[in-house]
């Protein structure tokens, strides 16, 4: 544990109360008092720090968003990376979301959108092409997505009516 701390940059007794707290998985048993942590505790650890500092979440939010991805909903986000050529970091902050929504929608039996993720993720490869070039420009994130929010909805308005006319 040792090692991960100091890899990871994490305080020996924030991994323990991370470890009883299942944010992160316990290491495997090599001895009764002694575990083998790997790669994935490091990026675990840093999805964490990142969640918690950088996005601002609660620990109880970072608990579910951590907990909550399956291992189909893992292996989901790595085919939908492989097939439309997002770079792999698996772990990562928005990995690790996408998987945990993934398998909520598959919880509530929503078919329909899952089918629908291939077309979602070329949408918004689309939409960061975008965000892409005018970063130079224009590096607030948050106007962004306040933007392609509101965008949505008013297509959404739509086409309901239109399909309803």
């Amino acid at each position: 544990m040792a090692e991960l701390s100091r890899i990871a940059e994490v305080p020996i007794a924030t991994i323990k109360f991370y470890v009883r707290e299942g944010i992160l998985p316990p290491g495997e048993r090599v001895k009764p008092n002694q575990a083998r942590y790997g790669e994935r505790h490091i990026r675990r650890l840093k999805v964490i720090r990142a969640l918690l500092e950088v996005g601002g979440l609660p620990l109880a939010a970072v608990k579910e968003v951590v907990s909550s991805a399956t291992p189909w909903a893992e292996r989901t986000v790595e085919d939908l990376a492989e097939r439309h050529v997002f770079p792999a970091k698996p772990g990562s902050a928005p990995e690790l979301a996408l998987a945990a929504i993934l398998a909520r929608l598959r919880e509530l039996g929503r078919d329909d959108v899952l089918a629908a993720l291939d077309d979602y993720a070329a949408a918004m490869r689309r939409v960061a092409e975008i965000d892409v070039s005018l970063a130079h420009s224009s590096p607030d994130t948050v106007l962004s997505d306040a933007l392609l929010s509101t965008l949505r909805k008013l297509a959404v308005q739509q086409v309901s009516a239109r399909r309803s006319a």
